[in-house]
């Protein structure tokens, strides 16, 4: 259990996180809050939950930004579906683990190996480093392969992730396409 205490004008807001569920309790300004780490806690790098934030932001962004172009290319927006995302997922904590941005998997898996079995007749995944969303759409943006898989109006569904590399700090991304 990790305990965080943010102070918010005249009111204290306490979360409680405990086994991946935020809990939210408020209390007021003047009432002392006592924070011991737990050894769970302590063993945590000190910017992982501000990483996480940021990585889920990052992915929302991204998104949105491969959306916007694909409305002005007169495409339907991208839907995030569970099974594209867990294979976007895996792959940029491999990426990330690895600190080596590439279409294969750690296990020498390719783009097929993760995503033929997904019940699509047509798949695709961009993969890039970058340190944010805009940063990564821009760059799939520009390079024509990439563009061509935001661009292709087939593609229905997507997953999107983002994983920082504990060694080098840097953002590894992968988004998933199915149609």
């Amino acid at each position: 259990m990790i305990t965080t205490v943010i102070q918010r004008s005249t009111r204290v807001l306490i979360g409680v996180l405990a086994a991946g569920t935020l809990v939210g309790l408020a209390a007021p300004a003047a009432a002392e809050v006592s924070v011991t780490p737990t050894a769970a806690a302590t063993q945590l790098p000190a910017d992982s939950h501000a990483d996480r934030r940021k990585e889920r932001l990052h992915n929302r962004l991204a998104l949105k930004l491969v959306n916007e172009e694909r409305a002005k290319a007169g495409c339907a927006p991208l839907q995030k579906v569970d099974k594209l995302q867990t294979a976007a997922s895996r792959h940029s904590a491999e990426q990330a683990n690895r600190d080596r941005m590439g279409h294969d998997g750690n296990n020498g898996s390719t783009i097929d190996d993760r995503l033929k079995g997904l019940g699509y007749s047509s798949w695709w995944e961009n993969v890039a480093q970058a340190p944010d969303a805009q940063a990564v759409v821009n760059a799939w943006m520009n390079s024509p392969t990439h563009r061509s898989a935001i661009l292709n109006c087939a593609y229905k569904e997507t997953g999107l992730d983002s994983e920082k590399s504990d060694a080098s700090g840097k953002w590894y991304w992968t988004e998933t396409f199915g149609g």
